[in-house]
């Protein structure tokens, strides 16, 4: 098909024009013989297949999208938020939305007004966030012919004003859009959102993309310097080193995204963990509990060193001690009255068997303190605690990845994660010595 009325106005960036053609499609109530019979979808033929929103993101007109969105709504009998997915979401004879034409050409305030009207058409419409979620971004996620994406587009060409936008945390954008709603309804407006705020993440294969598209720009440079320095040739040359330069910083936004990304998941994977860690001692407690009772054992008694002691009563005497672990961290050593634990937790002489149990657990920024105290120097005028204040250590800083410690430790914060695995490492070593001694002695 050639060009429709819809494609003309929308490749003027014909505003006035475009408002015309709509009020002639609802007065005209969709007849066939009018001149705006056309469906706003219709492609161009001779253009690669192009249609009318494709042409209004090449011109940078960000008002079509609306209008385009209301007619297409009343032809296909759909909702604003589906035609607005259709209409982004349509691909022309080489796979190109309008989304990533936006991102060739770096329209960042086009790109925002449409993302933004995606978003508030589908929470207007009754829809929850998380369900505007699952909708859009696959939309975000297309691939034209050649498997390229919005957001390689973006990072391809450097443009990184899209890029952050791609990138952008949209938790301000639905509070945003919650306040005005709520402003106009007299209601509270939207829940706070509880799932995933991000549209997009940047990933792995993104950052090994992105150093390719790089590598082939220098090499590019490279043999542009070797040719005859034409005016051509050296305009050619500042464009490509202008465009190394935005790639380079297009890698770093993407680094960014993902370490983000690397430290989200892992922060819920640990969260799992100790939630399944903590019903697995209720469980075991409890165990221990009924387990006790049912053998009518004696309660054990709190001394005034918040250490448990009690007297085991047993028949048989053993002639060589066994230490025992319960679950709840108690040791426990029985012997023929000659070896126990003293205060210290030191094994000494005693008439008696005796039950040991640390003091209570302590958590896991004391233990972290702790290691890193091992072996750490300081002035004298300075203190352990004012040393570990001001390089505010978190265990979570222990998992990250090495582009995650890069870009978020400080190299004195490396310092010391690097002590605190060393000692940490001594210890176990430690460790499996004092149980290969207990274990050789039972």
């Amino acid at each position: 098909m050639s060009s429709t009325p819809w494609m003309v106005v929308c490749d003027q960036k014909d505003y006035i024009g475009l408002n015309k053609l709509h009020d002639t499609f609802i007065e005209s109530g969709c007849d066939k013989d009018s001149t705006v019979r056309h469906h706003v979808l219709c492609a161009s033929e001779a253009d690669g297949g192009n249609t009318a929103i494709h042409y209004a993101a090449l011109s940078d007109f960000s008002e079509a999208l609306k209008i385009l969105t209301m007619v297409l709504s009343v032809q296909d009998k759909c909702s604003v938020f589906d035609s607005t997915l259709k209409l982004l979401g349509k691909g022309n004879d080489h796979g190109d939305t309008p989304i990533m034409m936006l991102c060739v050409k770096d329209f960042s305030n086009t790109l925002d007004t449409w993302i933004l009207f995606a978003i508030q058409t589908g929470l207007e419409q009754g829809l929850s966030w998380d369900q505007v979620h699952t909708q859009l971004t696959p939309m975000l996620q297309l691939q034209n012919s050649i498997e390229d994406t919005a957001l390689s587009l973006a990072y391809g060409h450097g443009n990184n004003k899209v890029l952050d936008l791609l990138l952008k945390d949209r938790i301000s954008t639905i509070q945003e859009i919650s306040s005005i709603m709520s402003s106009q309804s007299n209601s509270s407006g939207l829940p706070q959102p509880m799932g995933e705020t991000f549209l997009l993440h940047a990933s792995h294969q993104d950052i090994q993309r992105c150093q390719r598209v790089l590598q082939k720009v220098e090499v590019f440079i490279q043999t542009l310097q070797t040719t005859d320095p034409t005016d051509k040739v050296i305009t050619m040359i500042q464009e490509g080193l202008k465009r190394k330069d935005n790639i380079r910083r297009s890698l770093v936004i993407l680094q960014v995204s993902c370490a983000r990304l690397v430290q989200k998941t892992m922060t819920e994977l640990l969260t799992m963990e100790e939630d399944s860690t903590e019903k697995k001692k209720d469980t075991n407690r409890r165990k221990s509990i009924k387990h006790s009772t049912k053998h009518d054992r004696k309660q054990p008694e709190k001394n005034d060193d918040d250490k448990i002691t009690c007297i085991a009563v047993t028949s048989d005497r053993i002639e060589k001690p066994k230490f025992t672990t319960l679950m709840d961290g108690t040791i426990v050593s029985s012997s023929n009255g000659l070896l126990g634990f003293d205060d210290n937790c030191q094994i000494q002489s005693f008439d008696e068997t005796w039950i040991h149990s640390t003091p209570t657990s302590k958590s896991t920024e004391d233990l972290l303190k702790d290691r890193c105290i091992d072996g750490m120097k300081t002035d004298d005028d300075i203190s352990i605690d004012a040393t570990l204040k001001s390089l505010c250590l978190e265990s979570s800083m222990l998992l990250l990845t090495a582009h995650g410690m890069a870009l978020q430790l400080s190299p004195s914060q490396l310092d010391a994660v690097e002590l605190l695995l060393k000692n940490q490492l001594d210890a176990v070593r430690q460790a499996k010595d004092i149980q290969t001694r207990l274990l050789s002695d039972a």
